[in-house]
């Protein structure tokens, strides 16, 4: 189960508690997957979900409301980048469309007719914090994603969570419900869509914290809390590699600098504490300044201090060539 898998789960496992907060989860639902169609018989509220536990969950809503059972199809997406999926589709009877309609405030009556779609998220459907926590919750069921690195994955980018509409007004009323709760989104275009996004994983944590969406926070912070000592052990292990090049660059040029002593003068005319000095580095060509001070039973300023005469002995006779 990857992340978005796990959000959804948790967001279909748990029914909105009052009638007021199901027609705010049921207005983002057909705001975004919604249509209508036109038939003989009369006008048909149509739902499309691409899960069959999402459908089930619009059916149980619709019933709790208006006490209705609805018609779930099953079928095949015969175009575009999804073509071949399973979706299913929400039919809500003729009888109650108007009424579904209107109560979740998609379009406005005139003596009883439609006289417009309303665009955009609407207000009195959200007006309350509880509805709309709910309405940001079906909104990602239907028009919502996310994703979220692997704990082994490096760095600190890749934390992603956005919505997708297609109106530039319902974009902007998005963004500042999202405000409401002080979850810093932003928006952008996408082709003929729009987005509401963010890619901080602090505001991914807070936006699943505003929504009680408790196994989503907890999985998130596990996540952050990972990657973080796994960065950590990364750096860390960057350092000491590092810290060993230094080493082994500074003992290949002391014995670099002996061998020359040791050819031209020979170690045996060196005072009696640099030859020591340089048969130790002769003999432990990989140890750090540290082993060696041990190894000679002196410290490691003495030491540091004979290596850098042994150098300078070397640089002399170099330039007196």
């Amino acid at each position: 189960m990857n992340f978005k898998e796990l959000v959804t789960e948790e967001i279909l496992s748990s029914c909105p508690k009052q009638l007021c907060c199901g027609r705010a989860f049921l207005s983002a639902v057909l705001k975004t997957s919604g249509s209508i169609e036109l038939t003989k018989k009369g006008m048909t509220c149509v739902v499309a979900v691409d899960n069959a536990s999402g459908a089930e969950r619009v059916g149980e809503i619709v019933k709790d409301i208006y006490c209705t059972d609805v018609e779930i199809e099953k079928s095949k997406i015969k175009s575009g980048v999804k073509r071949g999926e399973d979706v299913f589709t929400v039919r809500i009877p003729q009888g109650i469309c108007k009424d579904v309609l209107s109560e979740c405030g998609l379009m406005e009556l005139d003596n009883d007719k439609f006289s417009s779609f309303v665009r955009g998220v609407p207000n009195a459907v959200v007006k309350n914090t509880c509805c709309a926590k709910e309405y940001l919750k079906g909104l990602f069921l239907s028009s919502g994603s996310v994703y979220v690195p692997s704990t082994t994955e490096s760095g600190h980018s890749g934390y992603h969570i956005e919505y997708q509409v297609v109106d530039e007004k319902e974009a902007y009323d998005v963004l500042e419900l999202l405000k409401r709760f002080a979850l810093n989104f932003k928006t952008s275009e996408r082709g003929n869509n729009f987005l509401v996004y963010a890619k901080d994983k602090n505001v991914l944590l807070d936006f699943f914290r505003v929504l009680s969406l408790t196994e989503a926070s907890i999985e998130l912070e596990k996540i952050i809390a990972d990657r973080e000592l796994n960065n950590s052990i990364n750096r860390n292990v960057i350092c000491e590699a590092a810290n060993l090049d230094k080493t082994f660059a500074a003992a290949a040029k002391q014995i670099v600098a002996i061998e020359e002593i040791l050819k031209e003068v020979g170690l045996d005319n060196l005072p009696d504490g640099l030859k020591e000095a340089a048969n130790a580095r002769l003999n432990n060509p990989t140890a750090s300044l540290s082993e060696l001070s041990k190894i000679l039973g002196i410290s490691k300023s003495c030491l540091n201090h004979r290596l850098r005469k042994i150098m300078e002995i070397t640089e002399g006779e170099r330039d007196g060539k």
